[in-house]
């Protein structure tokens, strides 16, 4: 296996985040603290499509290198979290859950609980402060618990809205709630993306599947020290041999609850590992 990469999830910078966000929430000082260590220490934060890049046509990495990323699109973002980054010059890449965003699209069956969120006209001025915008769904549902034809929606359909709001390709994709499956790595491949993101809570590598890029969860508690040894390549886990099997089994257990609470026809729901 290559060296370690650590490629950090975040998802909301506030101080007063809805509750059900508080577990998914770092306050703006530790934010802070999280992004000065990655300057005192030298990192080198790319894109997740720069790493990609670098990656596919066996080019060196950087030294120090690190993928700052954010999920679902909380108007936070924006406000208090990309400025941070701009002032430090930090790259970094945003995954956004389409229906989510304001003005909402249509009636959406959105999973997202109630919070405030990013609007489409803010999207072009993040992506002039440094922000590569990602496709995240467009509801945030378990994906791989979805039958193909529903499946294929919420993969290809954030990249045609997104493309057409911003007017260029958007390359990568992040999966919701990290829940993969070969079938759906496939789906977006074919919706042409050229990287995903799942969750892990262990180190990427040059070697990692690049539509399954392992990340590592920030928490609230996270401290400036666990930055710096995450940046060491420690104090997270690599891939375990036992990683598949425990992710097969919660996979089977999802599925056999989405059935249970949205029955599908006969033949219309594949099961994949």
């Amino acid at each position: 296996m290559g060296s370690p990469i650590p490629l950090l999830l975040y998802h909301s910078v506030s101080s007063d985040p809805p509750t059900w966000a508080v577990p998914w929430t770092v306050a703006p000082e530790r934010f802070r603290d999280h992004m000065n260590e990655l300057v005192d220490t030298g990192s080198t934060p790319l894109t997740i499509s720069a790493l990609v890049d670098l990656i596919t046509d066996k080019k060196p990495l950087p030294a120090r290198v690190v993928g700052v990323t954010f999920d679902d699109g909380f108007a936070d973002f924006r406000t208090t979290a990309a400025p941070i980054m701009a002032e430090r010059m930090i790259a970094h890449t945003l995954y956004v859950t389409t229906g989510a965003l304001v003005p909402r699209t249509g009636r959406e069956d959105l999973r997202l609980p109630a919070a405030s969120m990013l609007q489409w006209s803010q999207l072009a001025e993040l992506e002039a402060m440094g922000t590569e915008l990602g496709g995240h769904s467009h509801s945030h549902p378990e994906l791989d618990t979805l039958a193909t034809a529903h499946a294929w929606d919420e993969v290809v359909r954030p990249k045609k809205l997104l493309e057409e709001w911003l007017g260029h390709p958007v390359r990568s994709f992040a999966y919701p709630h990290g829940y993969s499956s070969p079938r759906l790595r496939r789906l977006v491949v074919d919706a042409g993306y050229q990287s995903a993101c799942a969750v892990r809570d262990s180190f990427s590598s040059p070697d990692d599947n690049l539509f399954s890029l392992a990340r590592i969860i920030v928490r609230p508690d996270s401290t400036r020290e666990d930055i710096r040894s995450w940046m060491q390549g420690v104090g997270a886990a690599n891939k375990g041999s036992d990683e598949w099997h425990r992710t097969r089994l919660w996979r089977w257990f999802r599925q056999a609850r989405s059935l249970v609470s949205h029955p599908l026809l006969p033949g219309s729901h594949q099961r994949e590992e």
